[in-house]
């Protein structure tokens, strides 16, 4: 790639030009000659008429020398590729460099538009290129890598932390020159980082929060969608599943507001929608579906292996979805005043079990073998405190005992050495969990974050990446309603991204031929040329 030192020098050209043509159009050499008035004309002679001609050569090598010195002047150079710091870009497709720009995506748009004078002040150098978010880096050249970011996909991240770290992490190679194209105000200042942000920010209307109560009839049912306005208008519509449309005054610009919505059917699957949502649509929409929210089961103390090891299998398969926190002690602890369980252990005080098992019929008992479950066992002393329903008893005194009031809680006072390896002892303590979590149907969402291949989306998204944008999602008969983070629009203080770079490129520039001095040479060549054939 070629570029000008001093380009100022090239306003000499036109002066150049202007003489070339006048010395190419200039009229017959003059010729005296003696005058004899032989005869008498009866017209005036025509005068002598303008041509391009050739003039001599010593007058074309002067121009030719002049050219040249005038382009010398210039300092053009032929820049390679720079040598000992590499280059970083990190370009950024969350949420707000998503935005829509026609067909294509801002992120991909500000990189096309940039990329040239990037190039025209780098080099076709060679690069890597990583996206935030992003697994992995690609190797590419500052002449095509716009092409490698036109094949990612959007993202609805809130990738505000995102890009501080992937920053600092490309800031670690003490080498390295990082170009970054983001809206994001990163709290790093280096000299080598150089940032490019958007002329101006999004206007937007989306859906910060979405939230279905499911009462006991569907005419209970209630739909609260929180709507953030970063934009000047002053009125939405809003659509929610099973109700009707609504026409909402939005807050004041940059601020949030909560409607509600009475549904007359609770769907399975229940959709909120705004319009107009300006430039972000990752949240124009947002989702809920009907699934089991399930508790979080936290031990305060050392627990027998088989039951941590069970919380921890309950906890991967059963992720916490609302707020209920399960409490797993010992027995011998005093019984806290919230959802718990208590369960004996091998350094409890406790008595060879003995006598008949009786077993109540409940959903927290059925279709285990208690037989089996209490063979070998040993039980301690009953269930502390009052209103205990004894759902299993051996000879009379209970061994496993629950309560509603005034929480949900749980007394197993058995500890079973061979039991805890039993396909029962998992199916029992799910169910105490979910019984003391009181884990129940309610409508649920996730915020984005990337999936593992398993889920599939069950509609078109607009990113490759699973996860990363809102839609319903799918695994086997599992469904999973994934909706957008709520992002503030950031606005990153703009800096002189070129004249930093062009200032980072002068110091480590390596390989640039600079082509003055033999343009220099070629016009005194001209010139001794010129004088060679003056008098020839």
């Amino acid at each position: 790639m070629f570029f000008l030192a001093h380009p100022a020098f090239l306003l000499a050209l036109p002066g150049w030009a202007a003489l070339a043509v006048y010395l190419l159009r200039s009229r017959p050499r003059r010729v005296v000659v003696p005058y004899l008035k032989l005869w008498r004309v009866s017209e005036e002679p025509a005068g002598p008429k303008r041509a391009w001609r050739r003039p001599p050569a010593a007058i074309l090598a002067m121009l030719a020398a002049v050219l040249l010195g005038i382009v010398a002047a210039a300092g053009p150079a032929r820049r390679t590729a720079m040598i000992g710091r590499p280059v970083i870009l990190l370009v950024d497709r969350g949420i707000t460099l998503s935005a829509r720009v026609g067909d294509s995506r801002r992120f991909i748009e500000l990189a096309a538009i940039n990329a040239p004078i990037i190039e025209r002040l780098i080099g076709a150098a060679p690069a890597e290129l990583r996206m935030v978010p992003g697994r992995e880096s690609r190797q590419v050249r500052l002449d095509d890598w716009v092409d490698a970011v036109r094949q990612f996909g959007p993202t609805a991240v809130d990738t505000s932390l995102l890009v501080n770290d992937a920053v600092k992490a490309a800031l670690q190679d003490p080498a390295a020159m990082v170009i970054l194209i983001s809206d994001v105000s990163v709290g790093v200042e280096n000299a080598r980082l150089v940032q490019i942000v958007p002329d101006a920010p999004a206007t937007n209307v989306g859906i910060a929060d979405f939230a279905v109560r499911a009462g006991p009839t569907t005419q209970a049912t209630q739909a609260m969608v929180r709507l953030r306005n970063d934009s000047s208008l002053a009125e939405a519509t809003l659509r929610v599943t099973g109700g009707d449309s609504l026409a909402v005054h939005l807050p004041p610009m940059g601020s949030s507001g909560n409607y509600f919505v009475n549904l007359a059917s609770a769907e399975p699957v229940i959709q909120a929608s705004v319009e107009p949502g300006g430039d972000i649509d990752g949240d124009d929409q947002a989702w809920v579906v009907r699934g089991r929210a399930w508790p979080k089961v936290v031990a305060p103390y050392p627990l027998p292996p088989a039951m941590e090891r069970m919380m921890e299998v309950y906890a991967a398969h059963r992720p916490a979805g609302n707020e209920a926190i399960v409490s797993v002690l010992p027995l011998g602890n005093e019984m806290p005043d919230s959802p718990a369980m208590m369960v004996a252990t091998e350094s409890g005080p406790a008595t060879q079990i003995s006598g008949e098992v009786q077993v109540e019929a409940h959903e927290l008992t059925a279709a285990l073998d208690w037989n089996a479950a209490l063979r070998d066992a040993t039980m301690a002393e009953g269930p502390p405190g009052e209103a205990w329903q004894a759902l299993v008893s051996v000879g009379g005194r209970a061994v496993f005992a629950v309560r509603e009031q005034p929480h949900r809680q749980a007394w197993v006072g058995f500890n079973s050495p061979g039991w805890g390896s039993s396909p029962d002892f998992v199916v029992f303590f799910a169910r105490v969990f979910d019984f003391v979590g009181e884990g129940s149907e309610r409508y649920l969402s996730d915020r984005v974050g990337r999936l593992d291949s398993q889920w599939v989306a069950a509609a078109a998204v607009k990113s490759d990446d699973n996860g990363l944008w809102p839609g319903i999602y799918t695994r086997g008969s599992e469904t999973k309603a994934v909706n957008a983070d709520e992002v503030p629009i950031p606005r990153a203080q703009a800096m002189d991204w070129q004249g930093r770079l062009q200032s980072l490129a002068e110091v480590t520039r390596a390989g640039a031929f600079d082509l003055s001095w033999l343009l220099a040479v070629c016009a005194m060549l001209c010139v001794l040329i010129a004088a060679a054939t003056w008098l020839a």
